[in-house]
């Protein structure tokens, strides 16, 4: 499969919620039998970026919905806005109950790349009735980066002050992937997210605390994917967070060769064959 990433190569539907700026989902292999795949994208990325997981998921029979978060991607939300886990929380459940009930499914499997996992793993652990697996591959539980002391300071003044801030998203393009015509094709993408309202950071903290605090009550089958050289995520916390769950159907493995996303990375074919196989065993 020739590595892919578009704005538009995709099915587009948006679903209504109680925001008023409906959802934007990318959908793939609507024919598909198997229960289906709700995707969650990371801070600075939108759904586009998953193109190829999204088609390789629905080669192997499996529907895909990968959503844009509020003011995100395709979303007409204030680019980079607010929104508290709570109601992050509502949109994924919106999301996935409109897919279980197309596909008369009862569960969903759940994937977060990079800062989605902290939203799919807070979303496993509040709706573990139908959740059929979680999927992690790359997970912002633990990070490396963060924002910079002065946007901090800036974050914090502006809570005392009620005048919001826009503060940098602390990623590159260049951290994502060392495959040079996907660094190019970010570096341009007009729909990355590159700054948002400072609120979005303290949100951000809230939910790493809310997942931490809410871990153990995570009980689906689980499958954490971690890359290798990875200069965004700490593999050493993560996988001691692993570790630290209390369920027998889990899976970890490391892709030695990825910088941060797997699929735009020398070890996507491997990473692909492994998500089949997690795909195909919880049926």
């Amino acid at each position: 499969m020739k590595p892919t990433f578009s704005n538009t190569d995709s099915n587009i539907e948006f679903i209504p919620n109680s925001s008023g700026f409906s959802i934007p989902v990318r959908t793939y292999g609507l024919t598909g039998a198997n229960i289906p795949l709700l995707m969650l994208h990371g801070l600075q990325s939108h759904s586009g970026w998953f193109t190829q997981s999204g088609m390789f998921a629905a080669s192997v029979g499996t529907p895909v919905y990968a959503m844009d978060r509020y003011g995100s991607g395709l979303s007409k939300a204030p680019r980079g806005g607010y929104r508290a886990l709570e109601d992050s929380l509502a949109d994924i459940l919106i999301a996935a109950r409109y897919a279980m009930d197309r596909h008369g499914k009862k569960s969903i499997h759940i994937l977060g790349h990079c800062f989605g996992a902290l939203t799919a793993a807070a979303f496993a652990s509040v709706h573990s009735d139908i959740t059929k697996s979680l999927i992690l591959p790359t997970p912002a539980l633990y990070t490396k980066t963060d924002v910079r002391p002065i946007d901090k300071a800036r974050i914090f003044y502006s809570m005392l002050s009620g005048q919001e801030v826009r503060v940098p998203v602390p990623l590159t393009p260049e951290m994502m992937s060392d495959m040079d015509e996907f660094v190019e094709f970010a570096r341009k993408d007009p729909l990355s997210l590159r700054d948002a309202a400072g609120k979005s950071f303290l949100e951000i903290k809230k939910t790493r605390r809310f997942v931490k605090s809410r871990f153990k009550d995570i009980d689906a089958p689980f499958f954490m994917a971690l890359a290798g050289k990875d200069p965004i995520c700490r593999n050493d916390k993560n996988i001691r967070l692993f570790d630290s769950l209390n369920i027998t159907d889990k899976k970890l493995k490391t892709y030695k060769q990825a910088l941060h996303i797997l699929e735009f990375s020398p070890d996507r074919d491997e990473f692909f064959a492994d998500l089949a196989g997690w795909l195909d065993a919880h049926k």
